[in-house]
């Protein structure tokens, strides 16, 4: 929101899907109208006039643009975002508080370096104590009856993203995916340190808090042309008999909802020797409405079977000096 990030915790999300199809028949104020998903409505609410008080006029969509699904305390609310960044694991301790009653809306502050700091909400007091009122906006929920039974919106049970047939699409020059439970968090590809001598899809290494991680370039594992890298590039954390890897992606495309899959076919010849890590597919509904089929990586077979991960380090001679290139 006016390039200020946010965060809300994983469990409150449900899905996040494309800037589309939103029924803008109830819009007003905040409220942007109604999205249909699996036959269910929800509210959908413009983040720029949730969070930022001085912002009017409608929604700017661009090209990122997604809407977060949220769900907590039996509400089910989605949130229109500029960007959804990256999945991050962040300690309590390390949650800088804000000044007594100065925001209830605001759990904190997250200094992710110097200057760049990341304001961690509040959803249940932000999201669900607002969420009546936009709900009679919205004239969403007034299937409510007079014994006061819970409306149908009110009726969606909020799930947790990591155990709910969840998928991160990304793309590699084609959208694969992996399921949301095999991710542990998704970081900027910007601190990758070459290994001398190293080739092939394994050729890097990254410091993860103090733990070297290598970096599997996906591209070159499943022997597509590697580009150069650019400021959309990710890496996705994974871990597995364990060794922790970095996956290294295009960019990543959404995170998906899909609770059937299927056997993968025939593959090409380009893909055969990695059978064993693309073992199911999933249909995708993408942004312009066509259906694909996306093949979903098998993460733990990937680490046991191709990458031969020792997960020792050899230790440095004490006369061993640090240069520069």
């Amino acid at each position: 929101c006016n390039v200020q990030e946010y965060g809300v915790p994983v469990e409150y999300a449900r899905e996040i899907t494309f800037y589309q199809e939103i029924n803008q028949m109830f819009k007003t104020g905040i409220v942007e109208g109604s999205l249909e998903i699996r036959g269910k409505t929800i509210p959908v609410v413009n983040a720029h006039a949730l969070l930022c008080h001085d912002s009017e006029g409608d929604c700017q969509s661009g090209e990122k643009t997604r809407v977060l699904v949220l769900a907590s305390e039996g509400c089910s609310f989605g949130v229109i975002v500029d960007e959804i960044k990256e999945i991050l694991p962040i300690a309590e301790e390390k949650i800088l508080p804000f000044p007594s009653g100065r925001d209830s809306n605001v759990r904190g502050m997250y200094a992710r370096s110097e200057n760049h700091n990341v304001i961690l909400l509040n959803m249940y007091n932000l999201v669900c104590e607002q969420l009546e009122s936009i709900k009679s906006m919205a004239r969403i929920g007034s299937d409510t009856s007079a014994e006061g039974k819970p409306s149908r919106a009110e009726q969606i049970s909020s799930h947790h993203l990591i155990t709910e047939n969840c998928y991160l699409l990304f793309s590699i020059g084609k959208h694969f995916a992996i399921e949301i439970k095999d991710v542990q968090e998704i970081i900027e590809n910007t601190h990758m340190m070459g290994v001398p001598g190293a080739s092939g899809y394994g050729t890097g290494v990254i410091n993860l808090r103090g733990q070297v991680v290598p970096v599997v370039n996906l591209r070159s594992f499943y022997h597509y042309p590697v580009h150069s890298r650019s400021e959309s590039n990710k890496l996705i954390i994974c871990a597995g008999h364990g060794q922790t890897v970095a996956l290294e992606v295009d960019q990543i495309v959404t995170i998906y909802k899909q609770e059937q899959y299927h056997a993968t076919p025939s593959l090409t010849a380009q893909l055969k020797d990695k059978a064993d890590t693309v073992d199911r597919l999933i249909e995708y509904l993408n942004g312009k409405g066509v259906k694909e089929h996306v093949l979903v990586v098998n993460t733990h077979n990937l680490i046991r079977n191709h990458l031969h991960l020792s997960g020792k380090v050899q230790p440095l001679d004490q006369s061993t000096l640090a240069i520069h290139e």
